[in-house]
């Protein structure tokens, strides 16, 4: 092979990656369009629904949604043993965390669902609707899972959790059709 040739083969063997890869969009190239999105959530539901539902709570969480497991975060929990370990206010107001930090990763905090970007009304109860949707199908499949892995604490976690966030959801795309 020459060294035209090679040198063409490399170029076209970096285009291909470049069009695969999504570090190669233009940098001035604003939000990605609801299609996009829908485009990777679909993506990640072909190999893992659990990835698909962390990808729909992401999708909540940017249209100002809270998730189940930010809600699950926030509970205390429902029944305490006597070897439970409990700060009270006295012991917390001493304690070295910062306030105001942000939460995990993909859970909606007061502050981040205040800063969710405000969009066309139209256009918001479309993508509402169009996740309560995405949402509640993936809840059937998840629970679905779970049923056929009883006993498996993972499945069952995702079967909660997708019925927290279809009934969340829901109830986002109602409010906003009405």
């Amino acid at each position: 092979m020459s060294v035209l040739g090679s040198s063409r083969l490399g170029f076209v063997l970096v285009a291909a990656a470049c069009v695969t890869a999504t570090g190669c969009k233009k940098s001035g190239e604003g939000a990605t369009s609801p299609d996009v999105e829908v485009a990777e959530v679909a993506e990640a539901s072909s190999q893992d629904p659990l990835a698909e539902l962390d990808a729909l709570e992401g999708r909540m969480v940017e249209l100002g949604l809270p998730v189940a497991r930010a809600k699950a975060a926030a509970e205390p929990p429902a029944e305490a043993s006597p070897d439970d370990a409990f700060v009270t206010e006295g012991e917390a107001e001493g304690a070295d965390l910062p306030v105001g930090e942000p939460g995990p990763a993909g859970v909606a905090t007061d502050a981040s669902v205040a800063q969710a970007p405000r969009r066309d009304e139209g256009d918001r109860c479309m993508d509402l609707c169009g996740l309560s949707e995405s949402i509640c199908e993936l809840e059937v499949r998840i629970c679905t899972l779970s049923e056929s892995h009883a006993g498996d604490p993972i499945y069952a976690d995702a079967c909660e959790r997708a019925v927290d966030d279809c009934a969340t959801a829901g109830d986002a795309c109602d409010r906003c059709e009405s």
